[in-house]
């Protein structure tokens, strides 16, 4: 007979206008999750995603958006039978692993990026 399962997590983001700034508005935001999840007999549930935490930076007008932040991901060392620990990464790192991914030893995930979009009104 399988075991049952037991998950407990918490998910929060928040965002604060801080003060004008030129055309636009100066403003800061934070993110932070975390889930745990065991069998009823106490053994871990495997692939769990590791706690992260981040926050940025941020200054929107009417033609730009622009945004400068930070996701930490912790060391997820609750793992089960032939499942290896995961070290955390910060997005700025060159080796970043995905702990959920089946593949994580031969993957590797996309580290420091930049991002530019645009819109268009007609």
């Amino acid at each position: 007979m399988a075991s049952a399962m037991r998950s407990r997590g918490a998910e929060v983001a928040a965002q604060f206008d801080v003060t004008p700034l030129g055309d636009g508005m100066f403003g800061v935001d934070g993110q932070y999750g975390i889930v745990r999840a065991t069998f009823t007999d106490g053994t871990n549930v495997p692939r769990i995603a590791p706690m992260r935490a981040g926050g940025g930076v941020w200054w929107p007008n009417a033609e730009w958006y622009t945004r400068v932040g930070l996701l930490h991901a912790f060391a997820q060392n609750d793992v089960v039978l032939n499942e290896t620990p995961t070290d955390g990464y910060n997005l700025l790192n060159e080796r970043i692993r995905n702990h959920i991914f089946f593949k994580k030893a031969e993957v590797l995930q996309p580290g420091l990026g930049a991002r530019l979009f645009t819109n268009v009104k007609f």
